[in-house]
């Protein structure tokens, strides 16, 4: 996860470089672990102004892993309050107990401190039904 926020800065350094890309209009969409990758790169780097992020998993201990696996560092929460003031959009499933239950994603919703986000939820697990695509490029078409 850290070598992957790591390149995707890099992408964004190479954006820069482009004078056909408008860096004042980057987003950033994750999905699952993904969403996760979303998080930490909208809290590390500022230059992502809006984000969607669908279906985080919280990092939460499980019961088939060692206590020493549970990484809290790269969790989505340990990010959460570094969103300040951008966008963000949590798209999440209802019954995705395993990953985030309902209670777990309006935790983590909470703790993002903008004024300038919405969660939502469809009535499904992990899989989204394909209408969070819509509601993603309306978040982009909003605040991008």
């Amino acid at each position: 996860i850290v070598q992957t926020v790591i390149e995707y800065r890099r992408a964004l350094d190479y954006l820069a470089t482009r004078e056909e890309i408008d860096t004042e209009r980057i987003g950033t969409l994750g999905y699952s672990i993904g969403s996760v990758v979303s998080f930490i790169i909208t809290g590390v780097d500022d230059r992502i102004q809006t984000t969607v992020a669908c279906v985080a998993p919280t990092m939460k201990p499980r019961p088939f892993l060692p206590e020493e696996k549970y990484i809290s560092g790269i969790a989505a929460h340990t990010f959460a309050r570094a969103v300040d003031d951008r966008p963000f959009l949590m798209l999440n499933g209802k019954k995705d107990d395993f990953n985030c239950t309902v209670g777990e994603a309006k935790q983590l919703f909470e703790l993002i401190d903008s004024n300038k986000k919405d969660l939502i939820f469809f009535d499904c697990g992990h899989c989204l039904p394909k209408e969070h695509a819509q509601e993603a490029v309306q978040w982009f078409r909003d605040y991008l």
